[in-house]
């Protein structure tokens, strides 16, 4: 019921208008009305239940009212007396009108529905996502570089450009207790190589939970029913090189595995299906020091150099004995080494 709800509010503030003569249970909290009876809007803030008729009547006397005072006073021409829907209300109306308006608002508490004095109480449903999506963004321009809504299955997208960071927007509503918070659960995963010992390192890292506004202290307060958030993560943040291995070892795809939890004003939480990032492998980006190890004769692994000379084998001579009786071999190392 109230995904179906949000969708259609989601829709209504699209278009700019919202219609009070149909709603769902509870949709206005405290001041919806019962069954046959609709806000009366005679002026803003003014949720006195009504009939239809009386509504329609109410906003008539509203455009009419100027019309009934005398010129360039507040007082109103004989016929006509003021209205007080409220004690500043003073349009005029005819006496009768008057004498309805004074009834509407003696019965108004009664044609509320009870139901809805305290929605937050009476709920026992999880909250729900209205729409969540993810926009990627290249790092060296801050320029858009994709966005899309990201399916109720979840969302996979492996290959990620390293020169990317994404924002995942999320909304989540609910009409009976509204919603508390919107956090991100989630990790990085990766693996790193030293191509010299071939062997590989697994890390992991977990994301922080709470959202851009939560961070930056511009989240709305409360429990509003529908509340928006936005993730911003960017696994190479504060790595000029957009690196996690080191220069020298080889990177695999690096992971990012999110899922987003939505809890209501009575702690009830729904979770997102999982978003999942990949980002492309990365070779080594630099060489080894001159002198230093840079390959293995047996694995079949070269570095690049530093100084641009290439990677070889040491090679020495090692004799023994003395004179006629001295005997020398030629040695070749199986680590290769810069020059």
């Amino acid at each position: 019921m109230k995904q179906q709800y949000f969708r259609v509010l989601l829709l209504v503030l699209v278009l700019g208008s919202v219609s009070t003569t149909s709603h769902a249970v509870c949709d206005f909290g405290p001041d919806t009305c019962l069954s046959g009876f609709v806000w009366r809007d005679a002026f803003p803030g003014d949720h006195v239940c009504v009939t239809g008729t009386t509504r329609t009547e109410t906003a008539n006397d509203n455009s009419l009212g100027p019309q009934r005072k005398v010129p360039g006073t507040d007082t109103c021409k004989p016929g006509f007396v003021w209205r007080e829907a409220s004690p500043s209300d003073h349009i005029c109306v005819t006496g009768s009108t008057r004498t309805q308006v004074a009834s509407d608002n003696g019965q108004a508490s009664a044609r509320r529905d009870p139901q809805c004095a305290n929605p937050a109480q009476n709920d026992t449903s999880p909250p729900s996502f209205i729409q969540n999506t993810v926009t990627f963004v290249r790092v060296s321009d801050n320029l858009q570089v994709g966005s899309e809504i990201i399916p109720p299955a979840g969302l996979t997208k492996s290959s990620v450009a390293r020169d990317r960071r994404f924002v995942v927007a999320a909304s989540a509503g609910d009409n009976e207790s509204g919603i508390a918070s919107i956090r991100l659960q989630g990790e990085i995963g990766w693996n790193c190589t030293a191509r010299l010992e071939n062997i590989g390192t697994n890390k992991q890292e977990t994301l922080s939970a709470p959202s851009d506004e939560e961070k930056n202290n511009t989240s709305i307060p409360g429990n509003p029913l529908l509340r928006s958030a936005h993730f911003t993560i960017d696994p190479f943040e504060g790595n000029p090189l957009r690196l996690v291995c080191p220069c020298t070892s080889d990177s695999g795809p690096l992971t990012v595995s999110i899922t987003l939890v939505a809890r209501n004003g009575k702690g009830l939480e729904t979770t997102s299906a999982p978003i999942t990032v990949g980002y492309a492998p990365q070779l080594p980006t630099c060489g080894v020091a001159s002198g230093a190890i840079c390959g293995n004769k047996v694995l079949g692994q070269v570095l690049t150099c530093t100084d641009g000379q290439s990677c070889d084998f040491k090679r020495s001579t090692v004799c023994t004995g003395w004179w006629i009786f001295r005997t020398c071999d030629k040695i070749q190392t199986t680590d290769m080494f810069c020059p």
